[in-house]
């Protein structure tokens, strides 16, 4: 709610939503009863209004799923969904979300000396914040700067690297 809002506002607080809990694709599969459903269904759009005020009003939002492996993605899409930009979804899950765990010293930017832990895709996130959530869009994993997966990159296939 607003009060709620403001109090995290007041207190410089993060924000980390969730809204992944709340979202169809969490319910993909499961065999949750009825009631639960219908009540995540009616939850979802009164939460991304949350999500949506919070930004307005300048709440630093990180991300968080308690989703399981790959949700991580979803989360992106739906803060996009809910109105954040393609970049302010990317900050609040990479350099917000280190600086929020204090961290930021080692990890969340492309900086010298940091951890190197990124995800290269074929085309541009802040176009389209979907394809991260695209296998057949990734083109190398690294992690701590070794390579863990790499694809066969054309850049004839998309005119550049992004």
């Amino acid at each position: 709610d607003d009060a709620a809002l403001e109090d995290i506002a007041v207190k410089g607080l993060w924000y980390m939503p969730t809204l992944h809990i709340t979202s169809e694709k969490a319910r993909e599969g499961k065999n949750w009863p009825a009631h639960m459903t219908e009540r995540m269904k009616a939850a979802h759009p009164i939460h991304c209004a949350g999500v949506a005020k919070a930004h307005e009003m300048g709440i630093k939002i990180v991300t968080g799923t308690d989703g399981g492996p790959g949700s991580i993605m979803n989360e992106l899409c739906l803060l996009v969904d809910c109105g954040l930009s393609p970049m302010d979804a990317l900050i609040a899950a990479t350099r917000g979300t280190a600086e929020c765990l204090g961290i930021l010293d080692k990890t969340g930017t492309l900086e010298a000396g940091k951890r190197a832990d990124l995800l290269v895709v074929h085309g541009n996130p802040i176009r389209d914040i979907t394809m991260l959530s695209s296998r057949d869009s990734i083109f190398m994993v690294m992690k701590d700067g070794d390579i863990q997966m790499a694809g066969d990159f054309d850049p004839n296939k998309t005119g550049k690297a992004e």
